[in-house]
């Protein structure tokens, strides 16, 4: 489990970059500017956090995404696979590595995936640990979604730090289909 932010990415597909750029670093929480170039630029803001943004074309965003959401170890993988189909794979697409070989559309994340004849692989697994085997055999585990959800133990009323009432809690609780709430 990966459980400490370090900074946050921001990434957007846009035709105008560097007026993207341009308004990112000039954020009124922007208190420093580490970096600053036409399609990215890096900033810390007021809390010491540091803000990454990448701009990318409509075409490149699946690879941007694909590339940006996985580890440095899956990242390395799939790009190894690709070889393997005489393709070069970065995080603005695919290119040929030998005349001839025919470039895949790709219009998501999923379309990179398919290319190397791989299922879709989500970005809590991307980290090289068995996923690109199960992949490529069909073997990708369906992950937590929100309708897993039947409640939740740790929540603050009005009574210490929280925002809304006991009883405002509990019919929200009701309402979102919720089994339990605790209340700490």
């Amino acid at each position: 489990a990966k459980e400490t932010l370090h900074d946050l990415d921001f990434l957007v597909a846009t035709d105008k970059p560097e007026e993207l750029t341009d308004f990112f670093t000039q954020l009124p929480e922007a208190t420093k500017v580490i970096s600053h170039g036409s399609t990215k630029a890096q900033i810390y803001l007021e809390n010491g956090l540091q803000c990454d943004l990448r701009a990318v074309s409509n075409a490149e965003f699946p690879f941007a995404l694909q590339y940006f959401s996985g580890s440095k170890q899956h990242n390395v993988a799939i790009r190894s696979r690709a070889k393997s189909f005489d393709l070069s794979l970065n995080e603005y697409g695919y290119s040929a590595l030998q005349e001839g070989t025919e470039i895949p559309k790709c219009h998501t994340e999923q379309d990179i995936y398919r290319a190397l004849q791989l299922d879709w692989i989500p970005p809590e697994l991307r980290e090289n640990r068995g996923e690109i085997e199960a992949a490529e055999q069909g073997l990708i585990p369906r992950l937590i979604e929100i309708d897993n959800l039947r409640g939740a133990f740790h929540n603050h009323t009005t009574a210490s730090d929280g925002k809304h009432s006991l009883l405002e809690m509990a019919e929200a609780s009701r309402d979102l289909g919720l089994q339990y709430l605790g209340i700490a």
